[in-house]
């Protein structure tokens, strides 16, 4: 005896279902896609000389503003091993101030700027929390690729920031692999949190130090130097020049009050013959401080950046 036609509503209903929700989770990893700029984080490698570094070869796009890096794990254009002759070549190195983050587009940050003045060819050696130990480590497993120039920005709290002895296995913010889609890292990162619920652990598992280095006798800053100390050498052992740029975090530059790493530091670079320039004085002369940076460190607006080649360009212009 044949069914009856209504019998097949339900298995039509269904499958009606199943192609809604298709498409809604089609709609939804587009939009998060191409409208949030989610998906397509740069990721990174673990390294033991350098902890962890950006994975080599990245060309994407993040919140809609491209980033590449080269081979060097640098974010900046290729280049090659050996320098053209005649060609001046800038190594910049610094940690997420210099890198810019994926807030800014390639073409905003301060060593594309730098490079677009026509200084010559421009390196961005740098990474989110790289310190004395991360360049130290970077220089001994690439070299200088023939530099004529190492500039390096560094700033007060660099003097007490170490590498993790423990092995880097990627976090939240610096992912070793791809989200499962642009969608599932929208819902991760952004919509859950806003409801108070957070599926992804902290960016790092390493606890806060819960005092800030006083003295030179801190092992932290006895380490720290140390590094510093061993990267500005082997850069002059390559044959480059080597300037520094002693950069000003938010309230460094707006009070004129430094920290005391700053000073530390300055000692390192005037022992070790390293010419430098202080930030704080140039950010001041760029404008409003509120328009330069993004929060207590970063200036990760365009105004920032183009200040911050500014204080670059300065440090290369130096006897």
């Amino acid at each position: 005896m044949p069914h009856p036609p209504c019998s097949r509503f339900p298995a039509r209903k269904l499958l009606l279902g199943f192609m809604g929700l298709a498409a809604a989770l089609f709609a939804g990893e587009w939009l998060a896609r191409h409208r949030l700029g989610l998906g397509t984080p740069p990721l990174y490698v673990a390294d033991p000389l350098t902890e962890y570094r950006l994975r080599p070869n990245q060309a994407l796009r993040r919140f809609g503003n491209r980033i590449e890096v080269n081979a060097w794990s640098m974010r900046a254009a290729p280049l090659s091993p050996t320098r053209p002759a005649a060609a001046r070549r800038v190594l910049v190195f610094g940690d997420s101030v210099v890198w810019g983050g994926a807030v800014l587009d390639q073409s905003l940050i301060a060593t594309e700027l730098v490079r677009r003045a026509g200084i010559g060819e421009v390196g961005n050696v740098a990474a989110p929390s790289w310190g004395p130990g991360n360049w130290l480590g970077w220089a001994r497993r690439f070299g200088f690729l023939q530099a004529t120039d190492v500039v390096l920005v560094i700033s007060s709290h660099d003097a007490g920031d170490n590498p993790s002895p423990e092995p880097f296995t990627g976090n939240p913010n610096q992912p070793q692999q791809p989200p499962a889609s642009a969608l599932v890292e929208g819902l991760e990162r952004l919509a859950l949190p806003r409801l108070g619920i957070r599926l992804l652990a902290p960016a790092s598992s390493e606890p806060a130090p819960t005092t800030e280095p006083t003295s030179t006798a801190d092992l932290r800053v006895w380490r720290g130097l140390a590094d510093l100390r061993s990267f500005l050498q082997l850069a002059r052992a390559s044959g480059a020049r080597v300037v520094a740029v002693q950069f000003a975090d938010r309230q460094e530059a707006a009070s004129g009050s430094l920290q005391p790493g700053n000073a530390w530091i300055t000692q390192v670079l005037q022992q070790e013959g390293v010419p430098s320039v202080q930030a704080g004085p140039i950010f001041r002369s760029c404008g409003l401080i509120a328009s330069l940076y993004t929060d207590l460190i970063h200036p990760y607006t365009g105004a920032g950046q183009a200040c911050l080649a500014k204080a670059i360009q300065q440090a290369l212009a130096l006897p």
